[in-house]
């Protein structure tokens, strides 16, 4: 058994479920939080703790910063370097009074009190009683939550934000999650048979209860699979956070990660090849011949239609008159296509991944092998076969991402994913072995075998899969106990300092 932990499930929690009258709330007859609505009172907590989260989490970042940005500047005048390591650890007496100089309350005494229950005894900054004192509102166990991920992004960018000095101090607006561990969060199910989400957001609310029992209406099948499964105990729920729309303020979702024991498949010789190209986005070909393959032309289709809506946008603004405000207005229709397109693009991406993990399970098959993408795009214009607008179109299309989200999906059904060497994938005849790049018949798409024995016709995309399910067997064979030399992860593109490392130095000039 293997475990797979996923992070991706996302549940509309609707607040018109928690009103009395469902068609009052949504036409605002219900009175408001006057008359005790039910979800009114809820959108309400829901504002008051997502605000009280950014604070908290903004004064802990912003005492760490004056703690780091102090100690920095003590050892810089002292040792005349950057300290290392536990060296940021600061002096106990130095921390205190640096509390105490930035909490109220200094001449009543209190931000001593205070300032001492900051300093754990390892003598170490302990921000959880400062969120407790900012929002005492707060859940006991959000409240932890919140210091510790506060804590943990400060140390991820205080060596930028202090030494370099190429990144500002991690800052989050009221738009910023609302976080719940997985003690906070439970999954019920009532008499009629629906699902009910019980949280609590509030201190002193889960001694008599959780504080919200939200009812959750599952569209879906898999979503209504996933609920059962957790209230089977089949899958475990783990951390969530209560996010609010970006787009449209009044929606609220609940995303929650969950653990899942799969069965492993054993690896066999029935596996699957697979190649992403360019006209065709994804081709499979299976051991037995079998094939899956999906075109981007309605990828590319959308993408033009967004371009063209962008390029008639800025051609209006160009031919207006207005000024100033009215520039602004004018261009106003194109925050709508911020974004627009990724969010699209990585929609698409697990779309066609669910569907190719679906006819792989169907088929039996027990390993995908697909080719090794990583440094495509480090690649010229004037060196591919294709031109430029080959070129383009590898710079814009999410190689990686389709990549990651089909082992994602192929890793929930127990079936591995291995990566092989993509060289010369498209130019060798899967029948004679022969390599030309004179096989290759891009305005046709088609691969055309130069060899008089052979003269093997197929599609382009179909030989590379063929190819690449080729390699990826006789790789494991020659793995030792009959297992592939490759990790099974997808290649991740490098990132330039760690190419120009590898590249060697040549016309190096020599000391005479």
């Amino acid at each position: 058994m293997k475990e797979i932990v996923r992070a991706t499930m996302k549940i509309k929690l609707d607040l018109a479920e928690l009103a009395v009258n469902r068609e009052d709330h949504i036409k605002r007859r219900c009175g408001g939080i006057e008359a005790g609505c039910p979800a009114c009172v809820a959108r309400q907590t829901l504002w008051h703790v997502q605000r009280a989260t950014a604070t908290a989490m903004n004064a802990v970042v912003r005492l760490c910063w004056r703690v780091d940005a102090d100690t920095l500047d003590h050892y810089r005048l002292t040792h005349d370097r950057i300290p290392k390591g536990a060296e940021w650890s600061p002096d106990r007496q130095r921390m205190r009074n640096q509390i105490r100089s930035v909490l109220p309350g200094a001449a009543t005494g209190e931000a001593s009190l205070l300032a001492d229950r900051l300093i754990n005894e390892k003598g170490n900054l302990y921000t959880y009683p400062l969120v407790r004192a900012l929002a005492p509102d707060l859940n006991s166990s959000i409240a932890a939550t919140l210091a510790r991920t506060a804590e943990k992004k400060w140390h991820q960018d205080r060596f930028d934000a202090l030494v370099r000095q190429i990144k500002s101090p991690p800052h989050y607006r009221e738009s910023t999650p609302i976080p719940l561990p997985a003690v906070s969060l439970e999954l019920k199910q009532n008499a009629e048979g629906r699902y009910l989400v019980e949280f609590s957001l509030r201190s002193g609310t889960s001694g008599r209860g959780r504080e919200f029992s939200w009812p959750i209406t599952a569209h879906d099948a898999r979503l209504r699979q996933l609920l059962e499964d957790c209230m089977a105990d089949r899958v475990r729920m783990g951390a969530a956070m209560i996010q609010q729309d970006r787009l449209r303020p009044g929606r609220w979702y609940l995303k929650f990660a969950y653990t899942r024991l799969v069965p492993e498949t054993e690896r066999t010789q029935h596996a699957v090849g697979i190649n992403r190209g360019i006209s065709c986005f994804l081709m499979a070909v299976g051991a037995d011949g079998d094939r899956w393959r999906y075109d981007a032309n309605d990828i590319v289709a959308y993408l033009k239609q967004i371009q063209r809506r962008r390029q008639e946008y800025q051609r209006d603004s160009k031919a207006s008159s207005r000024w100033g405000h009215g520039k602004t207005r004018t261009l106003k229709p194109m925050l709508v296509l911020t974004g627009k397109a990724e969010r699209w693009r990585q929609t698409k991406c697990q779309v066609i991944a669910r569907q190719f993990a679906r006819w792989v399970h169907d088929h039996g098959y027990t390993c995908v092998y697909m080719e090794d993408f990583s440094a495509i795009r480090d690649s010229l214009p004037e060196r591919m076969q294709a031109g430029k607008r080959a070129w383009d179109l590898v710079q814009e299309w999410p190689y990686y991402q389709l990549g990651q989200r089909m082992q994602s999906c192929l890793e929930e059904l127990g079936i591995q994913t291995v990566t092989v060497p993509a060289q010369q994938i498209s130019q060798i005849c899967p029948l004679c072995g022969t390599t030309d790049k004179s096989h290759i018949d891009l305005k046709h798409r088609k691969f055309r075998c130069s060899n008089p024995e052979c003269l093997h016709v197929d599609h382009l995309d179909a030989v590379a899969a063929r190819n690449v399910l080729t390699r990826g067997l006789a790789s494991g064979e020659a793995g030792p106990d009959g297992e592939p030399k490759d990790s099974g992860k997808v290649g991740k593109r490098k990132k330039p300092a760690q190419r120009a490392a590898r590249k060697p130095v040549r016309n190096q000039p020599t000391a005479e």
